[in-house]
């Protein structure tokens, strides 16, 4: 008979084995970035609020539709319950360009590949330019692309301290393990003038694995069977 249950407790463990699950929650945004005014740092917070959704951080994509302005221009970050990830600082600039590329933001799903930022990327996306990016007909960069992970403020670097400069290692995962409820926060900013661009749209994807479930009714269900299936044996077996 502890043969059975013990058969019948495995199988209640595999029906409560946790599954990840993928959840994206979207902002409509469409606000323009304001352009640089030297002295005068600015920029904008777009906020999604996440709820319902079960279990740990497992990974965080996110999906961006910025249009126009100049990509070398702009420092991006990702905030949620106290840490944060920066996705752009200040794309190409380094020793020998001072403004970084002049592509003109980074592209959605409507009009190709959409631009993902994913510790998963091939490449650093401070230095895509040498990785052939693929633009879409507006000139956005499109593709999945690993955030820069440069956390120092852009306004105090020197174009030469990037080629040195240190990055965080996989700069989304600073949120595995936590709930992924709550405010998420997208901080734009432009810190270099000269043009302006808009923050259409964008996503954070959060992949979860849920805390597993007891399922009491199946577990004891199964164990009843497999004892009834035991006595009918037994039963048998003395006929």
């Amino acid at each position: 008979m502890k043969h059975f249950i013990g058969i019948g407790m495995a199988l209640c463990a595999l029906l409560g084995t946790a599954r990840a699950d993928v959840v994206k929650f979207s902002v409509a945004d469409g606000r323009t970035i304001p352009d640089y005014v030297p002295g005068y740092a600015q920029g904008l917070a777009s906020v999604t609020h996440a709820n319902s959704v079960d279990g740990s951080i497992q990974q965080v994509r996110v999906f961006l539709d910025l249009a126009g302005g100049w990509n070398g221009d702009y420092y991006l970050t990702l905030s949620h319950a106290g840490q944060k990830a920066v996705l752009l600082n200040r794309p190409g600039v380094g020793s020998g360009n001072e403004f970084g590329y002049a592509d003109t933001g980074f592209g959605p799903a409507g009009v190709g590949q959409p631009m993902i930022f994913s510790d998963s990327g091939a490449t650093d996306v401070h230095w895509y330019g040498s990785a052939s990016p693929v633009l879409n007909g507006l000139g956005q960069v499109t593709g999945t692309w690993q955030p820069d992970g440069r956390d120092v403020d852009p306004l105090t670097l020197a174009p030469s301290d990037y080629d040195t400069l240190s990055r965080t290692a996989n700069p989304l995962s600073v949120f595995n393990g936590q709930s992924g409820n709550g405010d998420w926060v997208l901080y734009a900013e432009d810190v270099s003038s000269g043009s302006e661009g808009v923050l259409q749209d964008w996503s954070v994807e959060i992949t979860t694995v849920a805390v597993p479930e007891p399922a009491p009714m199946l577990c004891g269900g199964v164990v009843m069977i497999l004892g009834a299936g035991l006595g009918l044996v037994r039963r048998l077996r003395q006929r």
